[in-house]
């Protein structure tokens, strides 16, 4: 039997516990650090829903985690004391053992890297330092699922493996290249919180060398907002331009009046002397009509509706 018939693979929620409704037999931890403020009290409330999580898990169940990420390795740390039974596998630059990512080499369009466990350089075409931790995790759990099944990863399981790495163009709405036209880079990403919006950027930057950045974000939900902040207000360095609106409201809050767009705008120009503010998404669409040019790469960034700037810029530019 195929192994691909018999597993199912999903990204599961921390927001209100919600992915304690998943019976998993291994689960990957990519990052914890505040989030979701609107729920949990703090940070060691959010550690203690992720310690719940990997108790949870089987006997001789699998942890998968960041070792780069203090917020996973410290959730590692406690899950381990409840759990001595487990199987714990880091991975990342810092991680020591099988998945320990090495041999690290950007170049334009393309990042290089290998692990400790396997003698195949694997190339990415996708952006950022975090797709590379990303895979690593992934190809920890291909290892761990080929190992119960008494099967071995060979020259040429890794071959495979590679070869389907690097034909992967990436997934809807994370650093999704909407296409390009006048010689203008479109993209769109779903980050909201400031770890994923520096990391994105971060990434794109390099991977994009010589681009303009000109980047477009939405914020979501007032309590993310006001709680991190001055997160938000660090998170667009690598972006040579930064357009920001109103707050997208979330139905699971109220709008208390205590923040809005125009704060979030303040303390970004704290960090940033190139920022504009616009508080409808498409009040934007004249401006950045006029100030796009060749050679720019234009990014929506967010969880609220600004990808709609994005497509409306994209037909135009196409089109004219």
């Amino acid at each position: 039997m195929c192994i691909r018939d018999r597993y199912l693979i999903a990204e599961t929620c921390e927001y209100k516990r919600h992915f304690l409704d998943f019976n998993a037999e291994r689960i990957v931890i990519t990052s914890v650090e505040e989030d979701h403020l609107d729920y949990y009290r703090d940070i060691e409330d959010i550690y203690s829903a992720f310690e719940t999580y990997g108790r949870r898990l089987p006997f001789r169940g699998t942890v998968i985690f960041n070792n780069d990420d203090a917020g996973a390795r410290e959730a590692s740390t406690r899950i381990l004391k409840r759990r001595n039974d487990l199987v714990f596998i880091p991975y990342g630059v810092s991680a020591e053992g099988d998945f320990k990512i090495t041999g690290l080499e950007e170049k334009a369009g393309e990042i290089f890297f290998r692990l400790n466990c396997m003698e195949q350089v694997f190339k990415l075409h996708i952006p950022g330092l975090h797709s590379v931790g990303n895979t690593a995790a992934a190809l920890a759990v291909v290892s761990s699922l080929m190992k119960k099944e008494e099967l071995e990863i060979n020259n040429e399981v890794e071959k495979l493996l590679a070869d389907a790495l690097s034909s992967f163009r990436g997934s809807k709405r994370r650093s999704e290249i909407i296409g390009e036209a006048s010689e203008i880079l479109f993209m769109d990403d779903y980050g909201h919180h400031p770890t994923e919006i520096r990391k994105t950027l971060e990434g794109i930057k390099k991977f994009y060398p010589g681009k303009r950045i000109v980047a477009d974000f939405m914020s979501h939900t007032y309590s993310r907002t006001k709680a991190l902040m001055p997160g938000f207000g660090k998170a667009f360095e690598s972006a040579d331009m930064v357009v920001l609106h109103k707050i997208y409201a979330s139905a699971r809050e109220e709008n208390k009046g205590d923040i809005t767009g125009e704060d979030l705008f303040k303390e970004v120009k704290k960090n940033h002397n190139k920022v504009s503010y616009f508080k409808e998404v498409l009040d934007a669409y004249d401006y950045l009509k006029k100030a796009l040019k060749a050679g720019d790469l234009f990014i929506t960034i967010g969880a609220g509706n600004n990808w709609r700037l994005g497509r409306k810029l994209y037909s135009y530019f196409k089109n004219r």
